[in-house]
């Protein structure tokens, strides 16, 4: 069987500095499994920081859904 990866958020937080420009941030993580490889599933956690200024089509749709509201085009 083919190794898989799931991708989910895991925390978001949104801030708003003086700038008046919302930051977004969080933590997402990432899980590779085979059923058939005894050394997986393994687990990677990644922070990030975005803004205005992102290409927000790396991230999970959440991220994506969120940003979305925070920057309307």
């Amino acid at each position: 069987m083919a190794i898989s990866k799931t991708t989910r958020l895991v925390d978001l937080h949104i801030a708003y500095p003086a700038s008046g420009n919302a930051i977004m941030g969080g933590t997402i993580l990432d899980t590779w499994d085979d059923p058939d490889d005894a050394e997986l599933p393994v687990s990677k956690k990644r922070k990030f920081s975005a803004d205005l200024n992102t290409d927000f089509s790396v991230y999970p749709q959440e991220v994506q859904d969120i940003a979305a509201v925070l920057y309307p085009a």
